[in-house]
């Protein structure tokens, strides 16, 4: 071992890991230029749950008796793939080589569990190319959006109204989108849907669902998880109704450019706030 070299030990995470694995995520986003700011309640009841992360599934690297780099995975056994959250090491120990380590981790689970594909998605401040050196391959554009919150009246001929995960689950499928984002995908949602202060809503015509959508208020910002509609009128209602219940601005995050909402959000005049890059890996 090279002097100055650190001992690094590699295990599944745990509840109390979940302090470190805040503060790498949040010293790590500064140090490339984003204003993050992470906790261990957020990644506890928000970010846990709406990715359906296991931290059994996740990795902590371990240097001299200290959490300095982690591996947020979470692992769909049912579809056979995964998503990457968080592969983050504290910014003094970038030069150490642990970030290979989780990868050869994250590579070791694939096979253990027969998964066959694995995405993540970096931020336009990241560099795809260097993923491309572990398996890794471009896919498509995400894109994040802000509404601000709005007063217009409520077009007519529209029901918006509260549904469950049952509700949800039987409008889901008769409501065509792109191929959407890891959480935005039905079997990501019922991980938290059901779970305050997320809620779900249908617009409804005739007693028909038309649109639907999962989010959440928070105290500055409302956060929508997921909305998918198979008629413009209805979401354009549902996207009214949720900025008058909301008060405050309302963020899209990881919109594909090929969804019909990221159109509906771009036309509607709502701001781009962010671009990100989906990538997947096929090869383990």
């Amino acid at each position: 071992m090279a002097m100055g070299t650190p001992h690094v030990t590699y295990r599944p995470m745990e509840e109390s890991d979940l302090r470190a694995a805040a503060g790498i995520l949040t010293e790590s986003y500064r140090a490339q230029g984003v204003a993050a700011e992470f906790s261990a309640y957020t990644l506890r009841t928000v970010i846990l749950p709406q990715y359906g992360i296991d931290l059994a599934d996740c990795v902590a690297a371990e240097a001299e008796g200290e959490v300095a780099g982690v591996l947020l995975l979470a692992v769909d056994r049912e579809a056979r793939d995964s998503y990457v959250f968080g592969w983050n090491v504290r910014p003094a120990l970038w030069r150490a080589r642990i970030g290979l380590g989780l990868e050869k981790r994250y590579t070791e689970k694939h096979r253990e569990l027969g998964l066959q594909t694995g995405w993540a998605c970096i931020g336009s401040f990241r560099n795809v190319e260097r993923y491309r050196a572990i398996g890794f391959r471009p896919v498509r554009t995400l894109s994040c959006f802000e509404a601000p919150p709005g007063a217009h009246p409520p077009p007519a001929g529209w029901e918006i109204c509260p549904a469950d995960l049952e509700a949800g689950a039987a409008a889901w499928p008769r409501l065509p989108a792109a191929p959407p984002h890891w959480p935005a995908q039905w079997r990501q949602v019922r991980h938290y849907a059901a779970r305050p202060p997320w809620q779900m809503l249908l617009a409804r015509s005739g007693g028909t669902t038309c649109a639907t959508a999962v989010w959440r208020k928070e105290l500055l910002v409302g956060e929508v998880g997921a909305l998918t509609f198979n008629d413009r009128d209805a979401a354009g209602a549902l996207l009214g109704h949720l900025r008058r219940l909301a008060g405050i601005s309302l963020r899209f995050r990881l919109v594909p450019v090929d969804d019909p909402l990221h159109g509906l959000l771009e036309e509607s005049g709502f701001p781009r706030t962010a671009e990100y890059t989906e990538i997947r890996r096929d090869r383990f």
